[in-house]
């Protein structure tokens, strides 16, 4: 009892990021696919030959990014003011494109942030500079004919581009190849070029306009199979999944066993959620190539995303025997584990993972919550520490090192992680609510009423700040604002759901209404 009132219980307050729909990263050129150069000869029939370079692969992703939003849910109450840790993951998955060709081997370099449940990796690529290729001079065009010399001058400048692309200069290869267009305007071995210029340096839209002439002028000679597949990857780079899956489609009415189509189509199904379908797109691509650790990967992501942690495991596992340095197959494995309560193999996942990349901040920061599951708040505070060091603005990580340190019973150190958290983002409500409850729990109400008030001002549907808030306006005896607390705490818990929250208030609040009418009862 307090004054007369049954004690409630302080609720701890973790908070529940949702995770935010992954961003698609920009298409990135394989070494082995450079772009096509004119040799001034023809074929032995004496007809010029025309050949588009091969379609653009991404390297394997290696990397998770963007950091979740913040959202709230109230944890079982307990007398201590100990919260629970936010469980760190990756945004929604994205699978990869296409796997990058032998001739290329891109090294892991993952890095990543927090959110609570579903595992997701999202492919960036690693830049890459190809070696120029040779093919035939193109064939005249079929309509209006250039002068031989504009024939030739073209030819020289589509040469230097390609070998300023060769050298990196993407810039001045696609001034080059303006000058080839300039020239002879149905150039399209200077339009498949420059798109794929264009490409490397992320003007997507001009390489979907570059790969779109190409197809409007149809060259005998040049593979549009091709030319859909870097458009479609055009398409996806801009986040416009749907013409990407019209132009994968296009690939697999002319070539039905294209491993890379399919893959390229699962990544755009699952960028647009339609994860089932990802799935059958990636199985496609395990019959034609049973050795594709991007397609067991990106599998396993889609896997997790409708709730089936068991095939996410085996594909991720499947992953790493084909591949036992993939680091983003470690660690969504161990965030499968860690969903699941398996705490030490989400542990020794996301250990592995680090091993491989001692960088890898998503990694200790999910190690971190590992390390607070298992009891181990020590070993949890230096993963958030070493997090941190990564990045001084880590919101997620503080708030957790915040979790360890009062699991630690380091309440000091706790309030000044959290007030950290709220310099980096004022409207973190979980964070006022948890620093609420170590100013409660050191005697300090007014800073604990405070807290709550700005846990509800940036959070209105918060139940458990107001629950808390109630309890502290309980003792000190401020019956009628404990009450409507409390009844607030009671409707919003009943909106949400909660049975057992809304009716272990209702004796608070039978109670306090009884005070209420005593205390205004009096003369």
């Amino acid at each position: 009892m307090v004054n007369g009132v049954t004690r409630n219980r302080v609720l701890a307050q973790s908070a529940t990021p949702t995770p935010l729909s992954s961003v698609p990263t920009k298409t990135q050129p394989d070494p082995s696919t450079a772009p096509a150069q004119d040799p001034p000869s023809t074929s032995s029939s004496g007809k010029s030959t025309e050949q588009a370079p091969d379609p653009i692969r991404t390297p394997d992703p290696r990397k998770v990014t963007t950091p979740p939003t913040n959202s709230e849910s109230s944890t079982p109450p307990t007398e201590k003011t100990e919260t629970q840790p936010v469980q760190t993951q990756s945004p929604k998955p994205q699978s990869a494109p296409a796997k990058a060709a032998p001739k290329s081997t891109p090294q892991p370099s993952p890095t990543a942030q927090p959110t609570k449940t579903k595992p997701v990796a999202q492919p960036t690529p690693t830049p890459n500079t190809p070696k120029p290729a040779q093919t035939t001079q193109p064939a005249k065009p079929k309509t209006t004919a250039k002068p031989v010399k504009e024939q030739q001058q073209a030819i020289v400048h589509l040469r230097q581009g390609v070998e300023k692309y060769g050298k990196g200069d993407f810039k001045g290869a696609v001034q080059d190849y303006n000058k080839a267009i300039q020239l002879n305007e149905n150039y399209a071995l200077a339009y498949v070029n420059r798109g794929y210029a264009h490409t490397v340096l992320g003007n997507n839209q001009a390489a979907i306009a570059d790969y779109t002439k190409v197809i409007q002028l149809n060259p005998a000679k040049i593979d549009l199979t091709k030319i859909y597949l870097n458009r479609g990857l055009a398409f996806a780079a801009a986040q416009n999944y749907r013409a990407a899956l019209n132009d994968y489609n296009q690939v697999l009415q002319r070539d039905a066993k294209n491993p890379e189509a399919y893959l390229n189509r699962g990544r755009a199904h699952a960028a647009m959620g339609n994860h089932i379908a990802a799935i059958q797109d990636y199985g496609q691509v395990i019959k034609l190539e049973p050795k594709s650790t991007l397609a067991y990967f990106n599998r396993g992501v889609a896997h997790t995303n409708i709730g089936d942690n068991a095939t996410a495991l085996a594909d991720y596992s499947t992953a790493l025997q084909l591949d036992p340095k993939y680091a983003a197959a470690l660690y969504n494995r161990g965030l499968v584990h860690l969903n699941q309560g398996n705490s030490q193999e989400a542990i020794a996942d996301f250990t592995a993972s680090i091993q491989m990349d001692a960088k890898y901040a998503a990694a200790y920061k999910n190690r971190g919550t590992a390390h607070l599951k298992a009891g181990d708040p020590e070993s949890a505070i230096k993963d958030f520490t070493q997090a941190i060091t990564f990045n001084a603005e880590d919101v997620l990580a503080y708030y957790n090192r915040g979790i360890a340190h009062s699991a630690a019973g380091q309440n000091d150190a706790a309030i000044a992680d959290y007030t950290q958290v709220l310099t980096l983002d004022p409207k973190f409500a979980a964070a006022y609510t948890n620093r609420g409850n170590l100013y409660a729990a050191q005697g300090d109400q007014e800073a604990a009423l405070q807290d709550y008030s700005q846990a509800i001002t940036a959070n209105p549907e918060n139940a458990t700040a107001y629950n808390n808030r109630a309890l502290v306006h309980s003792g000190l005896r401020q019956w009628e604002e404990a009450l409507a607390d409390y009844q607030q705490a009671a409707q919003i818990y009943q909106g949400q759901g909660a049975s057992q929250d809304y009716e272990r208030l209702q004796p608070l609040i039978n109670e306090l209404k009884t005070r209420v009418e005593r205390q205004t009862d009096k003369p």
